[in-house]
């Protein structure tokens, strides 16, 4: 004998409710996650990625105007002072911000754009950021952190051509074996916003370096 079992409709009303109330909260939750995204600076939220300091030159790209780059922001940590140096690659016109923690170090320079964009190969492709360097048509930067823990992250602030969605660039991470010389008459004013005064310069200037 074959039983059908007919189901209310009081309790159509409360499967129908219940499925419309999951949507909801999955709409919900999207919608809070794309504005969470946006007020952080990303497009999709992810890990860091870790870098290192003295590996050389190292690529990022950037996913438009306002917005944090693909694989930021890049993590490392120093033990002396780091010298990071920033230049576009692809097309000229690009400008970049440049923040550690958060916190902006400064703007890359502001160039001319390209009329017409001429891509070019290179290879290894790491050449590209050699060429790029010594390319002043090319916006650049360069700037300075203290010894500690660092999370660096680049924003465009200006794109070559106006329908470009974003672009290429590359970074490096040098140490700076500093010495008190460095330091005086008024060359601490040269590291960026790192020390305070000739003192404070001078003062990390003095301590061992790491490992010896």
């Amino acid at each position: 004998m074959k039983i059908n079992v007919r189901p209310s409709t009081g309790t159509l009303w409360k499967l129908l409710i219940a499925w419309v109330a999951s949507i909801g909260l999955i709409m919900t939750l999207g919608v809070g996650a794309a504005r969470a995204a946006t007020d952080i600076g990303v497009g999709t939220p992810h890990p860091a990625t870790n870098v290192a300091v003295d590996a050389g030159w190292q690529e990022f790209i950037t996913l438009g105007i306002g917005i944090g780059s693909e694989k930021g922001p890049y993590n490392f940590t120093s033990t002396s002072l780091v010298k990071i140096t920033v230049t576009d690659a692809f097309c000229h016109g690009d400008q970049f911000g440049v923040y550690d923690n958060n916190v902006l170090l400064g703007d890359t320079s502001e160039v001319a754009p390209d009329v017409v964009c001429v891509f070019k190969l290179y290879i290894p492709a790491v050449a590209r950021a050699d060429a790029a360097i010594l390319d002043p048509g090319y916006s650049q930067g360069t700037f300075f952190v203290a010894p500690g823990e660092h999370s660096l992250d680049f924003v465009n602030r200006v794109l070559w051509n106006e329908t470009a969605a974003g672009t290429g660039a590359y970074f490096r991470l040098d140490s700076v074996q500093l010495t008190k010389s460095d330091c005086l008459d008024g060359g601490w004013q040269d590291f960026g916003s790192v020390f305070k005064n000739q003192g404070s310069c001078v003062s990390l200037a003095q301590q061992p370096v790491a490992g010896s």
